[in-house]
């Protein structure tokens, strides 16, 4: 498997939240909360299983960043450096953005904005009503 061309980066359509940073895709996405985040992640991975191609990333309360690259991919000639972004990244990629635009997580993109606010979930959240939405 062969890395992807720059040219081919620049025009895969679907992905315009999408970086290139440090030779990987990379991606910083903001959600509403930890368990938001972290449901994002368990959905990713269940992807991304199915693929047999996992991301690079990390979790910071409300925070998730992906990094894509492809570690087994032919060294670049140029460089000589191991892995690549390749078309199985870009179908990774394709895939989250599907499932974010497909109403999971509301994900925005990571600012330096604060927290959304405190308040009631709304109704339908699949934790209305657990213990941190109770009054004492």
């Amino acid at each position: 498997m062969g890395p992807c061309s720059g040219a081919k980066l620049a025009s895969f359509p679907g992905l315009p939240q999408w970086r290139l940073l440090k030779g990987k895709l990379h991606r910083e996405l903001r959600f509403g909360s930890f368990v938001e985040a972290f449901g994002f992640m368990a959905q990713v991975a269940l992807i991304a299983e199915g693929l047999g191609h996992h991301p690079e990333w990390s979790n910071a309360y409300d925070r998730v960043v992906i990094d894509l690259v492809t570690h087994d991919a032919r060294p670049d000639p140029a460089t000589g450096r191991q892995g690549a972004i390749t078309d199985q990244d870009l179908e990774l990629a394709r895939r989250i953005e599907a499932l974010l635009a497909a109403g999971g997580p509301q994900a925005r993109r990571f600012s330096s904005a604060g927290p959304p606010p405190a308040g009631p979930r709304p109704a339908g959240h699949p934790l209305t009503g657990c213990r941190a939405d109770r009054n004492p």
